[in-house]
């Protein structure tokens, strides 16, 4: 396993392209069956409902909600439960 993957340890500074292939390499880790153009579908629309918003390190907020769904893809969450992740803080951002 990679350590810099490992539960809770994503690293500060990783992008969000990144972060998606840490999700997607988790869910097949984890045996999560999943359909790709969903996923990114999804991942897209989660882009989007973050589009401009900026954490305070600077880093594009869609980062944080990255993190969420890969610990709760680390959890053993169900795929819906790992969409919603992608959309934990969509109705605060701003």
């Amino acid at each position: 396993m990679n350590d810099s993957c490992a539960l809770g340890t994503t690293k500060q500074g990783m992008s969000k392209e990144v972060l998606y292939n840490v999700l997607v390499g988790k869910m097949c880790e984890n045996e999560i069956p999943y359909n790709s153009s969903e996923l990114e579908r999804v991942y897209l629309c989660a882009d989007r409902a973050y589009a401009g918003v900026k954490r305070y390190s600077g880093e594009e907020y869609v980062t944080h909600p990255m993190n969420v769904a890969i610990l709760l893809t680390d959890m053993g969450a169900e795929l819906d439960t790992i969409y919603a992740g992608m959309f934990c803080d969509a109705a605060k951002k701003g």
